[in-house]
């Protein structure tokens, strides 16, 4: 997944939180396609769970201080998201997702539709409700 200038949601930090998510997501699809072992790959993604729980954390955060209207729907996708990412990995982790790259993909689909979609529009919310103020 390479970071196209269309992710930018005009937040800084949660632009880099982004190309930080982007850049962990290519390290487990590289060592994917690289056959390298399940433990480096169990490595990479363990770290990707937690940056990702971050990431969330900070953005409802940032929806729950500024009294975004759609914080509900936004927290929503958020556990949904965490939840099939959960039980992707955990069929990673036990092998009974037996084509890992199935689970790259959908990181990366996941991540470029939930930019452009939820957080560009929470985050013009915000820019939008800072002018106003």
């Amino acid at each position: 997944m390479i970071w196209d200038p269309s992710y930018e949601t005009g937040d800084p930090q949660v632009d880099a939180e982004h190309r930080a998510l982007i850049g962990m997501i290519n390290k487990f699809h590289e060592a994917v396609q690289k056959q390298k072992a399940r433990v480096i790959m169990d490595e990479v993604l363990k770290r990707l769970e937690d940056y990702i729980l971050m990431h969330f954390s900070h953005e409802e955060q940032l929806m729950f201080e500024s009294g975004y209207p759609d914080y509900k729907a936004h927290e929503t996708a958020h556990r949904n998201l965490t939840r099939h990412a959960n039980e992707m990995i955990q069929g990673f982790r036990s092998g009974t997702l037996g084509v890992p790259v199935t689970l790259s993909r959908f990181l990366q689909d996941w991540l470029s539709l939930h930019i452009m979609q939820t957080d560009k529009k929470m985050i013009r919310y915000l820019q939008e409700k800072k002018k106003a103020a």
